[in-house]
């Protein structure tokens, strides 16, 4: 039994023997000119393998820090453009209590309605108000919606300026058409604010009784309190901004392949290259963009900004950038661009592509040259 048991396992060496011995006499039997052209063909082959691998590297290590500078400085443009885009809402709510129209109209609320000072009527203070800003809104087309909405009444709209005109065009809003708007979050959050105080909502999805609209406009809100003559609460002047035109050229921005994303505070998508994963929590699929981006999502550089290598699944070096923007001088929002390395380093790619085209072309000249060497050593034709 042990002879069998030893035999079983020495038989698989026999055939590995005699292929090193069949593959060995297979070189000794080549002629001097066979074995030279083989050793060209391999030393041709393997320099350009070689060449064209630490080229490619070496465009790698060079390309990717110019990569980092590029779309860290374009993110930081990007959100600043993201900033101007809403920051003159701030203003326009915060001063519009002190503006004369407004001021007048309150005053002749609480005085029979009639301003004691300019002797003005509420209601003529009120189409003084309205002209103003239809003026307003039509000057900015970022503005969707400017609106005067007092507390009595259970928060109804004393007046409001909109783009649903024919064509989209600046209207003002017939009474009959004029909301309550008491039960509304922007309104609570802003009626309980002080002097100087300003609301900024998140960015979300517009909705009409309670519906997202359609077709969907993504909205941010600006609003401030106003307050009457003896300091108690009146109403809130709000903003609605549409931000499809700055999420457009957003879209518009990167460069083919490149990748860039707007994000919100709350983990929520705003701009997404899958427009399907675009406010996600509004459409019944939450999402957290601090899970497909945990190295961008420190406070630190939420706050700064930050661009850093990331490898691929392939482990690929590629770059990612992250720059805060804060609108109205409140809402954090964050906009982070990626650029893969098969982006950047196509070129490099297509400069190797050719390399070994022409490799390939001197690994057949290499040959043919081996060959006329060989001949002219030997002195006679390769077996």
């Amino acid at each position: 039994m042990s002879l069998q048991v030893a035999d079983s396992k020495t038989a698989p060496s026999v055939p590995a023997k005699r292929t090193t011995a069949q593959a060995g006499g297979f070189i000794s039997r080549m002629t001097l000119a066979t074995k030279l052209v083989l050793a060209m063909i391999l030393l041709v082959a393997a320099a350009v393998s070689a060449v064209g691998w630490l080229s490619y590297r070496s465009l790698e290590q060079a390309l990717l820090p110019r990569v980092l500078d590029r779309i860290d400085t374009h993110s930081r443009l990007v959100a600043a453009d993201l900033q101007a885009y809403v920051r003159g809402a701030r203003a326009d709510v915060a001063t519009f209590g002190e503006r004369a129209a407004a001021n007048g109209s309150v005053t002749a609320h609480f005085n029979g309605g009639v301003d004691p000072v300019d002797h003005l009527s509420e209601a003529a203070w009120r189409e003084r108000l309205i002209r103003r800003i239809v003026a307003d809104v039509g000057a900015k087309p970022a503005y969707a919606r400017f609106s005067f909405i007092g507390v009595e009444d259970g928060g109804r709209e004393i007046l409001r300026v909109d783009r649903s005109g024919p064509n989209g065009t600046v209207r003002r809003v017939p009474d009959a058409e004029l909301r309550r708007e008491g039960d509304r979050s922007y309104f609570q959050d802003t009626i309980k604010l002080g002097r100087d105080e300003i609301y900024v909502s998140p960015i979300e999805l517009n909705q009409e009784n309670g519906v997202i609209e359609t077709p969907e406009v993504p909205t941010l809100r600006v609003a401030a309190p106003v307050f009457a003559p003896d300091g108690k609460p009146f109403g809130i002047a709000v903003v609605n901004l549409d931000m499809r035109g700055a999420f457009d050229r957003i879209r518009g921005s990167v460069r083919p392949g490149e990748l860039i994303y707007v994000v919100g505070e709350d983990g929520e998508y705003l701009v997404h290259p899958d427009r399907a994963r675009e406010f996600g929590g509004q459409h019944g699929r939450p999402t957290r963009w601090q899970d497909d981006f945990p190295y961008l999502a420190s406070p630190r550089e939420m706050a700064q900004g930050a661009a850093q290598i990331v490898h691929d699944t392939d482990g690929r070096p590629g770059g990612a950038a992250i720059a805060p923007a804060i609108l109205a001088g409140q809402r954090w929002a964050g906009i982070i661009q990626v650029a893969p390395n098969a982006v950047f380093m196509e070129p490099a790619a297509a400069i190797q592509h050719t390399s070994l085209a022409v490799g390939l072309l001197a690994v057949l000249l290499a040959a043919g040259l081996a060959v006329i060497v060989a001949r002219t050593l030997t002195g006679r034709s390769i077996n």
